[in-house]
């Protein structure tokens, strides 16, 4: 199917319409003048203005349609997929980092949260020309840098993130998928999808509905889970080196939620992956990606320009090469003898 790159350009047909029937009232006025002036003794010079009448068509047509073609070309029409120009938009990445308190937790070393951060800054190296961004959350969640080509600025964003670094304390996996699928809900991108930093805690509930709600709008979360399923503890904030305690003295433990990060994956069509000190598993989600990442057909993709531009010089070429009869000849001094045989 034809389709067009810049299809503002055939507007241009109203102009060449407006030109062609002045151009065929012109030709109509002219033959009736010439019928007129006519009369039967006039009648060997009538085949030869017949001739230059036809001639007259003939240059008239070749113009029209040479401009007509000049016009399709300067609409540039085409075939097939049209690749996209200049750096394409083909991915949006939207980073989802988990800095609820559970992620200070070492069981993985340094932390939870540094081997999160260690993931999403690896993926940022990988990435080539699509977009990236970045949501955190605890009790709630904050779009950081929404998706930019500017993957310094959200490296930057990656390091400065802190436990509980957000207004909210507790763990909303729901607010971190809701805040990032509202971020990706505008994007034009070709692919889109989330891939979420978490140790899979979560004590917002909702996380189900927020995952349907991504999935509904076709984009995939890609799940890194972050801890042991053994746990640990979780090092308590400020002086003293204790951990934290729940309200009755007792020993928070935090472990490794699967369960939750699998079925966000497999929800959308996305993937789980664990993620382990000094792991590039981010990776493995890129590549997905971009073996997933719809391309344009460029084996049926032709641009068709070129072809109506040249028809259409051809066409001029022709126009300009039908030349009238040179005035000396035969043939276009019928008007001269014409206008003696009146004054005889």
């Amino acid at each position: 199917m034809v389709a067009f790159a810049a299809p503002q350009a055939l507007l241009l047909f109203l102009a060449l319409a407006a030109t062609a029937d002045v151009v065929a009232l012109s030709l109509a006025w002219k033959r009736r003048a010439t019928r007129l002036m006519l009369n039967p003794s006039t009648s060997s010079l009538a085949a030869t203005f017949r001739v230059s009448f036809a001639k007259q068509v003939a240059k008239a047509v070749l113009l029209i349609l040479g401009l007509a073609c000049l016009i399709v070309a300067a609409a540039q029409p085409y075939l097939g997929q049209k690749p996209p120009d200049g750096p394409s938009q083909t991915a949006d990445l939207m980073m989802v980092l988990d800095v609820s308190l559970s992620m200070a937790a070492q069981d993985v070393a340094p932390s939870r949260l540094q081997v999160g951060k260690d993931q999403i800054l690896a993926l940022l190296r990988d990435l080539q020309g699509e977009r990236a961004g970045l949501t955190v959350f605890a009790g709630d969640a904050a779009l950081r840098i929404p998706v930019t080509y500017d993957y310094d600025a959200v490296a930057t964003a990656v390091r400065a993130a802190q436990v509980d670094s957000v207004t909210r304390p507790g763990t909303s996996i729901a607010e971190g998928l809701r805040v990032a699928t509202l971020a990706l809900r505008q994007s034009q991108a070709s692919v889109k999808a989330i891939i979420l930093v978490s140790d899979g805690e979560d004590f917002g509930g909702s996380v189900g509905e927020a995952g349907q709600a991504a999935a509904n709008l076709s984009i995939p979360i890609y799940t890194i889970g972050v801890g042991t399923s053994a746990g640990s503890t979780i090092p308590a904030s400020g002086p003293g080196g204790d951990v934290k305690r729940d309200t009755h003295g007792e020993i928070v433990q935090t472990r490794l939620e699967e369960g939750i990060l699998r079925s966000l994956a497999d929800a959308g069509g996305g993937m789980f992956m664990l993620a382990t000190p000094g792991g590039r598993q981010s990776l493995e989600a890129h590549r997905r990606l971009t073996f997933e990442r719809p391309t344009p057909d460029a084996g049926n993709y032709r641009e068709l320009a070129p072809y109506f531009a040249a028809l259409g010089l051809v066409l001029m070429l022709a126009e300009v090469m039908l030349l009238p009869a040179k005035r000396g000849d035969g043939t276009t001094s019928a008007g001269t003898r014409l206008m003696r045989l009146r004054r005889a």
